[in-house]
C-alpha cells in the first residue's frame, strides 16, 4: 500500500509540473509512477492511465522464516492508488 501511494505522490507531483509550464502531465505522470515503483524492491506493480486518473496497483510477496515452521511459506499483500489529475492555472 505504501509503494503505491508514493508512486501515486510521484504521478501527481510529475502531473503538476508539466502543467505548470503548460505541457499536459499525464505522460511525465505514468513515467513518474513506473520510475518510483522501479525502486521499491520486492514490490512489483503497474501503472495505467484513465480519463485523467492514474491507477496504481502493486503487489509484494515475501518468504517467511518462523511461520514456515507451521506451514506458512510466504505472505502477500496488494495495494492500490487512485491519483487525479487536476488542470492547473489558467488551463483550470
Amino acid at each position: 500500500e505504501s509503494a503505491a501511494a508514493g508512486a501515486g505522490r510521484a504521478a501527481g507531483n510529475a502531473a503538476a509540473t508539466q502543467q505548470l509550464g503548460g505541457a499536459d502531465g499525464t505522460s511525465a505522470a505514468v513515467v513518474a509512477a513506473k520510475t518510483y515503483l522501479a525502486g521499491q524492491p520486492g514490490v512489483d506493480g503497474t501503472v495505467s492511465i484513465s480519463n485523467g486518473v492514474v491507477l496504481v496497483a502493486t503487489s509484494a510477496n515475501e518468504a517467511t522464516i518462523l511461520l514456515s515452521v507451521i506451514g506458512i511459506s510466504s505472505v502477500s499483500g496488494q495495494g492500490s492508488a487512485r491519483v487525479n489529475i487536476v488542470p492547473t492555472g489558467d488551463a483550470r
